[in-house]
């Protein structure tokens, strides 16, 4: 037995014993260390490995990331139109501030309120000033599922990703985006950290600095959305009268995604953004089967990847919050071994978490040998925990490992990884 599988075993030890564990450990692409690495299990949010992987294969042959297009259906005379202003969002990301994470809320609220003005401009430089029709929101393109059971905030048309971040310093509470309809604001000063609760109703104790953000459920994301859009542009001189109209639709201007794919999948990896994820999935499967829907998500992934990733894998989202979801520490170590030869790599292993130092791997693995060298993606559900990543343990050896454990308590898993990285040479 060589020193690695040595150091599994007697770190994971009872765990093997009351769970069900899928373990595989390569060194410059040589199996040093296993456990059962074929068992498919559900591994949370490392299901995000998959589809950002994807996403950046895909984006080298054809365009991931749609482009938002504004459309009317009458003419414009007089500063007015004639008719409705429509959006054809796609799943576009174009009106939010969210990241980077290192913003202030004034300095999100500034971001987002300049993408408004530019999109305000945008309308009036073709002369319209007055809507006699409504903001209204198509979904042609999308061709999918236009409320979305299973993630409620992520659907074609979004307004700050459906997302209202905040942040409670010297008694005072900050939004992005400022005074969002749907959510309310109440002090309680009994409790430590923000909570959620009925209505989209945010709890704070005005008295304990905190920072968080919360997704909007429970209601029509699209119409939240353009609620909030056409408030805005009305603030900047768009105008909408609400008058009947149905005539003739063509494409007023179009926009660009202001993001690239790179920095689209970056929060998915670093942050684990669930709705990014979902909004991502549901993507590459309006690209690959025509219809922005979860079903045949799992072909798509296949079709995508090919040959390139071994071992059984089976998804039914994005985000990995889906107990249906299931793979195997074979295919995640396949699927890394594979995406770090890419010519793709470099924006892939990038968008990972650096173990104590960033993302959600910030608070691990001090003191060990992985800190600050192994970069990689956790998954989180009740009781199941994931890990999967590389290490570079000398400037001569690239480690490629996944660990799946379904089954036991989450922090029980986490010990045995912590001790598990501290018995490494």
């Amino acid at each position: 037995m060589n020193s690695v599988q040595s150091a599994f075993e007697k770190s994971f030890g009872a765990l093997l014993k009351n769970s069900q564990v899928s373990f595989l450990y390569h060194e410059n692409g040589y199996k040093l260390a296993s456990y059962n690495e074929s068992q498919a299990l559900v591994p949370a949010s490392n299901t995000k490995l998959f589809c950002t992987a994807s996403a950046l294969m895909l984006n080298t042959s054809q365009k991931v990331l749609p482009s938002f297009q504004v459309l009317k259906d009458g003419e414009v005379e007089q500063e007015r139109l004639k008719g409705n202003l429509i959006i054809d969002a796609c799943g576009s990301l174009d009106f939010s501030g969210r990241y980077p994470t290192s913003l202030s809320i004034e300095e999100k609220n500034q971001k987002l309120a300049e993408r408004i003005d530019q999109f305000a401009n945008r309308i009036k430089s073709f002369g319209v000033k007055f809507v006699d029709g409504d903001l209204k929101v198509s979904f042609h393109r999308w061709n999918g599922i236009v409320e979305n059971p299973h993630y409620n905030a992520a659907v074609p048309f979004l307004f700050n990703e459906n997302t209202v971040d905040t942040s409670v310093a010297d008694g005072e509470l900050q939004v992005c985006p400022k005074e969002p309809l749907i959510f309310s604001f109440k002090q309680d000063e009994e409790i430590k950290n923000q909570d959620k609760r009925a209505k989209n109703t945010i709890f704070y104790n005005p008295n304990t600095d905190s920072k968080d953000y919360w997704r909007i459920n429970k209601t029509d994301g699209n119409e939240y959305a353009r609620q909030m859009l056409k408030r805005e542009l009305e603030k900047r001189g768009v105008k909408f009268l609400g008058k009947s109209h149905s005539g003739n639709t063509e494409l007023l201007f179009e926009v660009e995604q202001q993001e690239s794919v790179e920095d689209y999948t970056y929060p998915i990896n670093q942050y684990s953004d669930n709705l990014r994820a979902e909004l991502l999935a549901l993507q590459i499967n309006r690209l690959t089967q025509g219809q922005a829907t979860y079903k045949g998500l799992n072909n798509s992934l296949k079709e995508i990847l090919g040959d390139n990733v071994k071992g059984a894998f089976e998804f039914y989202d994005g985000s990995g919050l889906s107990r249906k979801n299931k793979c195997s520490a074979t295919s995640l170590v396949s699927l890394l071994e594979w995406a770090g030869n890419s010519s793709w790599h470099q924006a892939f292993e990038q968008s990972l978490s650096v173990a104590s130092f960033s993302g959600t791997l910030a608070k691990r693995f001090h003191g060990t040998p992985f800190e600050k060298s192994f970069i990689g993606k956790t998954g989180t559900l009740n009781k199941v925990t994931a890990l999967s990543g590389y290490w570079l343990k000398d400037p001569y050896t690239k480690v490629t490992l996944s660990f799946i454990g379904n089954g036991d308590d989450n922090t029980k898993y986490w010990q045995a990884l912590e001790s598990f990285a501290k018995k490494l040479k």
